[in-house]
């Protein structure tokens, strides 16, 4: 099983996506919505878009208590307060992080987790090796908070390259 983290321009999506469904739904549908999906490691933005919540140490799906606490209290508590009392700045900083080679905001280091692609409902082999082949730029182990590098068993690194020698090597 490959860990695929979402690199930061699907993350950056998948906030925009969750802020604009915020607003068509009047924050309610939304806030409804998110609830809902937490027990799953999700929110709105992150499911239309096959991303999900995982531990930062060991790849599995957080729960509906820790989700709750990275999106209540960590992004919109601390990073919200942080980001409005720097009008804005502090938000800029606070997603900067999503830059770095295992892909947490701050909300993510605060929680010790992480936003992983998953494959979407209908999986079959192509369809992985797709999303694979997409994310294999994107991929990267899972790092100890020690940064000692910690890859859970089960779980393979990367080959690297870039996405034509990646298809290759899965079409051989």
């Amino acid at each position: 099983m490959i860990i695929a983290l979402a690199g930061p321009g699907r993350r950056a999506a998948g906030f925009f996506l969750d802020v604009l469904l915020f607003v068509v739904t009047l924050g309610v549908g939304w806030l409804i919505w998110s609830i809902w999906l937490w027990s799953s490691a999700r929110t709105p933005g992150k499911q239309i878009l096959r991303m999900r919540v995982v531990d930062g140490l060991t790849g599995e799906p957080v729960g509906w208590r820790r989700m709750a606490l990275r999106q209540a209290v960590y992004g919109i508590g601390i990073a919200g307060l942080f980001g409005a009392a720097t009008v804005g700045v502090g938000w800029a900083i606070s997603a900067v992080f999503v830059l770095s080679p295992t892909r947490q905001a701050l909300w993510d280091r605060l929680a010790f987790t992480t936003v992983a692609l998953v494959p979407g409902p209908a999986a079959n082999p192509a369809t992985v090796a797709n999303l694979a082949a997409e994310a294999a730029a994107d991929t990267v182990p899972l790092l100890a908070p020690s940064g000692t590098e910690r890859v859970p068993s089960g779980v393979k690194k990367a080959a690297g390259g870039d996405k034509k020698a990646v298809k290759a090597k899965e079409a051989s």
